[in-house]
């Protein structure tokens, strides 16, 4: 299975496209080790236009077993975090990868100060895509693979600045199913 994800290149790819040489600089480095440590399929970083060392966001996908992780455990989840300070807004959207929810909130979590150079503790935006993926061409109805959009943006950055971004992955991604496993990502640019 190829993952295709389209994005503006305001986003710092990080896992699952390119190899790096190196350590990544400033916070960067800190988030691609986050990602790495989660099991991210690809992950990108979006950076800030005043400050290039200052990560304002990042998102992350996750394409994973449906027999080990459901979306609606996702779903579930992600709506009783014990971190959130607001409630959840969810809807059902229909995208090029199938019908998804989208569900996003805010969250008091505890983080290095010098990834993002606000107090240790910070509020972050919470931004959750999910989908469960058949392959209808096999004539089975049971999705195999549960593939999960997430993305989080510290405050004081403006929230309504990032997500529309997040929003824009979420309704570019694709899977092509070639095999049984995920291969790596393939990663195609759109607009600026």
């Amino acid at each position: 299975m190829r993952v295709t994800l389209r994005h503006r290149t305001a986003w710092r790819t990080l896992i699952g496209f390119e190899a790096h040489d190196g350590p990544l600089p400033g916070a960067l480095q800190d988030v691609h080790d986050l990602m790495e440590a989660q099991g991210v399929t690809a992950g990108m970083a979006l950076m800030s236009d005043d400050d290039p060392a200052l990560v304002v966001g990042w998102a992350s996908v996750f394409v994973l077993a449906a027999e080990a992780v459901t979306a609606v455990d996702l779903t579930s989840s992600f709506d009783s975090h014990p971190a959130a300070v607001s409630s959840t807004t969810a809807r059902t959207q229909h995208t090029p990868l199938g019908q998804a929810r989208r569900q996003s909130h805010e969250r008091a979590v505890d983080m290095p100060s010098d990834m993002t150079r606000v107090p240790r503790t910070v509020v972050m935006t919470h931004v959750l895509w999910t989908w469960s993926v058949t392959r209808p061409e096999d004539g089975d109805t049971t999705p195999p693979w549960t593939v999960a959009l997430s993305s989080e943006s510290p405050s004081p950055h403006p929230a309504d600045a990032v997500i529309p971004l997040v929003d824009e992955l979420a309704l570019g991604l694709t899977l092509d199913d070639t095999g049984p496993e995920p291969t790596p990502p393939t990663m195609q640019r759109e607009g600026p």
